[in-house]
């Protein structure tokens, strides 16, 4: 194991290794995107709150717009590291999932409403709601 990954390894391995670690790479980019966004866009929102005279951060108009495309990119992006994690891992992978089902499914329903609201906190009806609503939705 001297090797810098990912040439420690046999080819086949080596190959999965890399590839995984590449798509894992470029979901936690989104990620971060829509997590670092989501927060910037609450306290943008929250210091409208404090002071009524403040103009919208032109950044964080930016964020909203782009927000929900991101997110789908964000989800798209973890199919594939799951689809490699299974191969590399996969009697600790399978057994895993049968123990964690729930928490699995969980995430489904969490995805759906934060796209949503995400789609909701672009529109325009919403550009005309209190500045506390649209820091909650945020």
């Amino acid at each position: 194991m001297d090797a810098a990954f990912p040439f420690g390894f046999p080819l086949a391995t080596g190959f999965y290794l890399f590839f995984y670690v590449f798509t894992l790479t470029i979901h936690v980019l989104f990620m971060n995107y829509v997590l670092a966004g989501t927060g910037y866009a609450v306290i943008s929102e929250l210091r409208r709150v404090r002071n009524a005279t403040a103009l919208r951060s032109p950044m964080a108009e930016i964020l909203r717009d782009w927000m929900p495309a991101m997110l789908s990119g964000a989800i798209t992006a973890g199919v594939a590291p799951l689809l490699f994690i299974q191969i590399l891992y996969q009697n600790a992978f399978y057994t895993s999932n049968l123990l964690l089902l729930h928490r699995w499914m969980s995430i489904l329903p969490v995805l759906i409403v934060g796209f949503y609201l995400l789609y909701l906190l672009r529109a325009d009806r919403l550009a005309n709601a209190s500045v506390l609503g649209r820091g909650v939705m945020a």
